[in-house]
């Protein structure tokens, strides 16, 4: 058998950006008008929402996950807790700091637009497969692992 040429890695980023671009966009049109319409919210406010639910994050580790100075997630946290739907509690371990929770609302509105994103997405993950599946979600999470600080 002849040896296949190795792809170009120029030709490789632009596709997968390309590829990246255009998926994000194409849900954030699909999803972006019910979260706008239905909870006044758009696809990062629901990321944030998410994360807070899980991991009970500290403004500074969301900051961290988003990308801004630690200094504006006030101003980024100050909608969702005005609203009702995220609060600060003192943490268990350190007084000094505190850590973010969903309240009840909160934790209503995040299950209402993770039912609108499985219909989304679900159809979709179905067509592809559970094998094509898995592997575009590992090979995400491996792109997504590129940006985990390294020591």
């Amino acid at each position: 058998m002849p040896d296949t040429p190795a792809p170009d890695p120029t030709a490789l980023a632009a596709r997968y950006l390309d590829a990246f671009y255009r998926a994000r966009e194409a849900f954030g049109r699909a999803i972006g008008p019910t979260l706008r319409a239905q909870y006044d919210l758009d696809v990062r406010d629901y990321l944030i929402l998410r994360w807070i639910q899980q991991q009970h994050l500290t403004p500074g580790s969301l900051a961290e996950l988003l990308h801004v100075p630690s200094y504006a997630t006030s101003r980024l946290l100050d909608p969702f807790i005005k609203r009702g739907l995220v609060q600060r509690q003192v943490d268990d371990t350190d007084a000094r700091r505190y850590r973010l929770h969903l309240t009840p609302e909160g934790r209503a509105v995040t299950q209402a637009i993770e039912a609108h994103v499985a219909a989304l997405l679900g159809q979709f993950l179905h067509d592809l497969g559970p094998q094509q599946t898995e592997q575009l979600l590992r090979s995400l999470e491996a792109f997504a692992r590129l940006d985990t600080p390294h020591p």
